[in-house]
């Protein structure tokens, strides 16, 4: 008898990555963007364009959203 290849039932289908959303820049504000989940302004000088991050003073870990 062969193994399932997959246990799971759900068609070899590769299962979906969150689709985050991307963060405003604060016009006038070169290297800050405003947290789309609270609107709190957020520090990501230095960090790429489209790099998943998170606000550090934002409580709740899945608040992820990338830097525009």
């Amino acid at each position: 008898m062969n193994p399932d290849p997959n246990p799971i039932g759900d068609g070899g289908a590769r299962p979906q990555k969150p689709n985050y959303p991307y963060a405003l820049a604060i016009p006038g504000k070169d290297g800050f963007v405003f947290n789309p989940y609270t609107n709190n302004p957020v520090d990501v000088r230095g960090i790429p364009s489209g790099t998943l991050v998170r606000d550090p003073q934002d409580p709740n870990a899945d608040h992820k959203f990338r830097v525009p």
